[in-house]
């Protein structure tokens, strides 16, 4: 007799674990304009790696949508005998999975949107196949409170100018955004002024963070069909900070009083920001080809005005090229220098450097 046996497979051993995903929002302040949790339909990218540090090795994009209290993962998250996974998270998701690139998600300042990362990835094992997520905020709020002794309606918010960042890149691994593109961008609104202000739902933007540079941030503010300009001073718009920008309008005017503006921490109303120290250098050459002196001995961050109308954040990763011959001065903002040390590379075709300032 001869028997014979055949199978369409080949034994898979026990089934897959089915990953689950949790979120939680760490958002602590109250009254401003940023999420604090999840609403059904809501939808995010979930991106597997084998690396807990960076993103840029996943083997999996996955849309996760929010409904009665769960997430819904598409495709099945499932992991499986000895395998070892980390996973990282951004909101919202855009509608396509397979080009989105976790080092490197659009974010717009038009779409106006509390843009969220998880960071650093959560590990899932077979025994731990619960992955909970600590979703942070990205962006930077800037919030307006107008006092007004003469009345009003406002309609008009439009801030920035060519050199305002309204579009960027994030990093899901640590937060990170990078500008890619600036320009204005208008709110609108229909907001009765009054001489006590808001205490509450205070008109608001949400904004790349970036430093505002020397020369300010314009705010155009439309009460009664009139435009007033008023312009934020120079300071570093932190993430996940809500800015509080008080002015007062009389019959002479619009007026910003700086020294009252406030800024609070989105995940601690008790926190205030810390004092970052500012410093100013200028440096006078004729070459045509400019290296930046390296700046050593603190986490700085800043702006590089070549001298020519072009900028760039600090600190620039290639020498600056002039497309003319001639004498140029630039200047750099930076902030947090307390323990900063200036070194050049060589101090040929400098004409002149000025660090009084730093």
């Amino acid at each position: 007799m001869l028997l014979m046996a055949a199978c369409s497979k080949e034994d898979e051993g026990p089934a897959p674990t089915r990953i689950t995903f949790t979120t939680d929002i760490q958002t602590r302040a109250t009254g401003v304009s940023v999420m604090s949790n999840f609403k059904d339909g809501d939808a995010m990218h979930i991106f597997r790696s084998s690396s807990n540090s960076d993103a840029n090795d996943r083997l999996v994009t996955y849309r996760a949508t929010y409904n009665n209290s769960t997430w819904a993962v598409s495709p099945i998250a499932t992991i499986r005998g000895k395998e070892k996974f980390y996973f990282f998270a951004t909101y919202p998701a855009s509608k396509s999975t397979s080009a989105i690139d976790p080092l490197a998600i659009p974010i717009d300042v038009t779409a106006q949107t509390d843009y969220l990362y998880s960071g650093s990835g959560v590990m899932a094992t077979e025994s731990q196949p619960t992955v909970a997520f600590q979703m942070h905020h990205a962006m930077a709020v800037i919030a307006f409170n107008i006092q007004s002794y003469v009345g009003g309606k406002l309609t008009a918010i439009k801030i920035g100018n060519d050199k305002f960042p309204s579009k960027g890149e994030l990093r899901v691994t640590n937060g990170r955004t990078t500008p890619t593109a600036y320009g204005a961008y208008t709110k609108n609104c229909d907001l009765s002024l009054t001489s006590t202000g808001w205490t509450s739902n205070h008109p608001a933007i949400f904004a790349i963070p970036h430093q505002i540079g020397v020369e300010g941030l314009p705010v155009e503010l439309t009460i009664d069909g009139q435009v007033y300009t008023v312009n934020i001073p120079a300071m570093q718009l932190l993430q996940a900070y809500k800015y509080v920008i008080y002015i007062v309008r009389t019959a002479q005017g619009v007026t910003l009083q700086a020294d009252k503006t406030e800024a609070i921490h989105l995940m601690d109303t008790t926190q205030e920001i810390a004092d970052i120290s500012y410093g100013h250098i200028s440096i006078r050459h004729n070459q045509s080809v400019f290296t930046m002196p390296t700046i050593s001995g603190s986490q700085h961050y800043g702006i590089i005005y070549w001298g020519d109308g072009s900028q760039n954040d600090y600190p620039a990763t290639t020498p600056h090229t002039y497309s003319s011959a001639g004498s140029y001065e630039v200047g750099i903002d930076l902030w947090n220098v307390e323990s900063a040390k200036v070194t050049f590379p060589n101090l040929e075709g400098l004409e002149e450097i000025n660090l009084s300032k730093f």
